[in-house]
């Protein structure tokens, strides 16, 4: 009778408590001392409170208890090994949007370490929007040119042979001397990927190369840096809709060609000329441009039309060893009206003496 009462009394009490269904709750009662067993309720059931009567003797009652708070220790381990793996998992399985931001703020070569982490992540660094092929991107024992341009090669190689989706941005600024034939195939590939910012820097040697008609083919390209190209325009070339930035550093180029690729870029904000070759004029047409550098040899300038402009600098450079002064053709302003003449809204001038040395022998008209 007074088991009975105890066994109800602990049944009621167990089934009124908040048992987890990942527990397991063991109970012993411990009866006076003239008793020679022990009770024990053990919830087996981790669905539903089944709760099972044992008689046993005191010692084996611990070896129980020691078995099971094994299992339990046993199975916490296995759950925070579970809850390691799933943040493991919850880090590979974000959006690629996500991981591709996270990505490209690192240096491209800690990016490519991330291969060693699991199959997973393998080529995920070859499927960067972003890659900046620098310096950081080659050992620092490797000093030949032509090595340091391999290494870069092995780069391009595996993005050109794993990547999936679009190439927003790549920007190449590498003492190297490059293979201008897989420079022009790489070229290509960007352009095919719908690349938005197509940054060429520094060399180590300048040789001129023909830059692939693609480029201007690509109608989201808005930021454009070239070095050590040769610039034609195709027949083909209808303007840049979306560029906005245009650098170009030791390049080829014709004051016509200069002139028209200039007028057909309307949202055009930023132009620097660096040393360019075989440029007699510089001819700028484009109500939308804001910012003007000019740091090369040329004969004779004009900036028409440009209401925007709000800073300008110009250096002139010696042009073949020496600068011709020319006076402007008949019917023409001089030189100076035709630099300051539109500058209604210049916030900054900067003009280097030798220009000024120029403007001032020309006549005046």
């Amino acid at each position: 009778m007074f088991f009975s009462c105890l066994d109800q009394l602990f049944l009621f009490e167990l089934h009124n408590l908040p048992i987890n269904s990942d527990a397991i709750i063991l109970i012993i009662f411990l009866l006076p001392n003239q008793f020679c067993f022990i009770s024990c309720y053990v919830c087996c059931d981790f669905n539903a409170y089944v709760f099972c009567r044992l008689s046993c003797s005191l010692l084996d009652m611990l070896n129980l208890a020691e078995e099971l708070t094994k299992k339990i220790m046993k199975k916490h381990e296995n759950l925070a090994e579970t809850e390691k793996q799933l943040e493991i998992d919850r880090i590979s399985n974000l959006p690629w949007d996500v991981l591709d931001t996270i990505l490209v703020c690192l240096p491209l070569r800690d990016a490519a370490r991330t291969s060693i982490l699991s199959s997973k992540w393998r080529y995920k660094w070859t499927n960067l929007s972003q890659f900046i092929l620098d310096d950081k991107c080659i050992h620092y024992s490797i000093s030949d040119k032509t090595s340091r341009w391999i290494e870069i090669r092995k780069i391009i190689d595996h993005v050109q042979s794993n990547h999936n989706g679009p190439i927003e941005k790549f920007k190449l600024a590498a003492y190297c001397c490059p293979n201008y034939s897989d420079l022009d195939q790489w070229i290509r590939f960007l352009t095919e990927k719908g690349i938005k910012e197509l940054i060429i820097q520094e060399f180590s040697v300048i040789k001129h190369f023909k830059l692939p008609d693609s480029v201007f083919c690509g109608p989201k390209l808005s930021h454009l840096e070239l070095y050590g190209c040769i610039l034609r325009l195709p027949s083909s070339f209808k303007g840049f809709d979306c560029l906005k930035i245009l650098q170009l550093n030791h390049v080829f180029i014709k004051s016509d060609t200069l002139e028209h690729l200039i007028r057909n870029c309307p949202v055009l904000e930023k132009l620097t000329l660096l040393n360019l070759h075989h440029l007699a004029c510089v001819r700028i047409y484009n109500p939308n441009l804001k910012y003007v550098k000019i740091d090369s040899a040329f004969e004779d300038i004009c900036l028409g039309h440009s209401l925007l402009l709000a800073s300008v600098d110009i250096r002139m450079l010696p042009m073949n060893g020496g600068i011709t002064h020319q006076p402007p053709e008949q019917g023409k302003v001089c030189t100076l009206i035709r630099v300051f003449g539109y500058l209604h809204g210049i916030n900054r001038l900067s003009l280097s003496n030798q220009f000024l040395e120029v403007c001032s022998s020309l006549f005046f008209f």
